[in-house]
């Protein structure tokens, strides 16, 4: 195993927060492989970029000797845990939970070494649970503790994360070609985090913001599909907007949702989410227009 000073800084680069530095440290001077759990809750079979940031960073502990657990909550995903969202989500079967639970893993493998990772169910321990028992389990959890977590914290603050239901989601498994057109859809403020938490790197300030945005796309494209077919996403989107040569790409076809007439802003924000998944706001829109991006709204991409 590595020095235990350098497994310290590498554990500690792009976290959050470090409960206790000096409990980590010590830990790990013992030389002895820690155990390490995360817990997911498979509410869909969709793995998103935003779930990869804490799975690389458990793939850096086994990277480093340490056992990774993966607990699957197949109970509480059944029950409509919130999971920091702001409603609660739907309640799920246990077949449906499992269903989901297969394509998870598999998607998971994608980042965790699937050698090295010991997977477990919720239900084992949660399920035979009495009712007197999970008063008992409530009782010690005090309402400042659950305010201390960071999820229940951005949810009361209104930070909103990675989902399908908000429009910025970017599946690991999604196809090259729309995987490479939201990740260069989000903003440049953004971009800097993107490099660090999906990365691990730093992004090239010499770099003009659209190419630096392009070569993270065509990374994390690389990541989850090959070198190859990422640079075909990324010929391809040069193609669809940067060359203009609209008539020679593969467009998919706008069709307006309404016969009403709208202004040219509200075309383009509908067209977006339609044609490719991606939210735009008014003002996004507006800037693509004013600078010329959307000439494709004249053209082929648009009908009636």
């Amino acid at each position: 195993m590595a020095s235990f000073t350098h497994q310290l800084e590498q554990l500690i680069t792009g976290s959050v927060q470090v409960h206790s530095t000096r409990e980590l440290k010590k830990k790990l001077s013992l030389g002895i492989p820690l155990r390490v759990k995360l817990g997911v809750d498979p509410t869909s079979s969709d793995i998103h970029l935003g779930h990869t940031v804490v799975l690389q960073k458990l793939r850096q502990f086994q990277d480093l000797g340490h056992h990774a657990l993966l607990i699957i909550g197949d109970y509480t995903a059944m029950i409509g845990d919130p999971s920091g969202r702001s409603v609660m989500r739907p309640s799920l079967s246990h077949e449906q939970v499992l269903e989901h639970a297969q394509t998870y893993q598999a998607q998971a493998f994608k980042v965790l070494d699937s050698e090295k990772t010991e997977i477990r169910f919720n239900s084992e321990w949660l399920a035979p649970m009495r009712f007197a028992e999970v008063i008992r389990l409530n009782s010690r959890v005090t309402l400042q503790q659950i305010l201390q977590r960071e999820d229940f914290r951005n949810r009361i603050d209104g930070v909103q994360k990675m989902s399908k239901s908000l429009g910025n989601f970017v599946g690991v498994e999604e196809d090259p070609s729309s995987m490479f057109g939201k990740l260069m859809s989000i903003s440049d403020a953004l971009m800097h985090d993107y490099y660090r938490l999906l990365l691990g790197a730093t992004c090239d300030d010499s770099l003009h913001p659209m190419e630096a945005k392009r070569s993270l796309a065509e990374r994390i494209v690389s990541r989850y599909h090959t070198t190859q077919v990422a640079e075909e996403a990324r010929r391809e989107f040069d193609l669809r907007f940067s060359k203009r040569d609209l008539e020679a790409a593969e467009l998919p076809e706008y069709f307006p949702t309404t016969n009403q007439p709208r202004d040219i802003t509200s075309l383009v924000v509908e067209a977006f989410q339609q044609s490719f998944g991606i939210s735009k706001s008014r003002s996004d829109a507006r800037r693509l227009i004013e600078g010329g991006e959307c000439d494709l709204v004249r053209r082929k991409n648009f009908r009636s």
